[in-house]
């Protein structure tokens, strides 16, 4: 597949003492998307909170493959490709919304943490602002705080003169850390 890859990370000061890793969502341990639909409010089990989505099944917004993630990524052992489709409407809103939300009880968003992930595009159902060049990544900077709502995932805003178009985008080495940020591609 032919693909452009960004890796995401917030940079700080290197180090050669190791990282502390609060929180980890990459999707070694799943079989399938299926295993997302284990977590519940009353079973809050697994790495991610999984409801913000379309009226389908998980499958069909969310897939797991190793062709899906970083390349370059040695720790992943799949990555996730999310889909959204003219379905993917959360709860009658006029956004298209799939959203992955860490299940953790870790400071994810106290003091200075590192958020880590890839994302890839492919040429098939290739998401719309990449080729537009309007894609945006929203971030803190010095004290500012992130916010403790953090998601994984895709929302689109509606657009005039767009239809809903299957878009495609595959996110891999997910998690978060805190010390020193850890520079390698896949991280501890």
């Amino acid at each position: 597949m032919k693909s452009t890859t960004l890796l995401a990370i917030v940079l700080s000061a290197f180090s050669t003492t190791h990282a502390a890793l609060l929180w980890d969502g990459r999707f070694n341990d799943f079989t399938s998307a299926s295993d997302l639909n284990k977590w519940s409010w009353s079973n809050s089990v697994g790495p991610y909170q999984y409801y913000i989505h379309g009226s389908s099944p998980v499958e069909k917004y969310i897939s797991l493959s190793e062709s899906y993630k970083n390349p370059n990524d040695t720790r992943s052992r799949q990555g996730a490709r999310f889909t959204l489709d003219s379905t993917a409407y959360w709860n009658g809103q006029n956004m298209r919304r799939i959203e992955l939300i860490p299940q953790t009880k870790e400071a994810i968003n106290k003091g200075k943490v590192y958020y880590h992930f890839s994302i890839m595009r492919s040429d098939k159902n290739a998401p719309s602002d990449f080729s537009a060049n309007k894609v945006g990544f929203w971030h803190s900077e010095g004290g500012e705080p992130l916010n403790a709502d953090w998601h994984l995932g895709v929302l689109e805003l509606p657009r005039n003169g767009y239809g809903d178009t299957t878009e495609d985008f595959y996110f891999s080495g997910v998690y978060i850390e805190t010390g020193p940020i850890t520079t390698a591609i896949g991280g501890p």
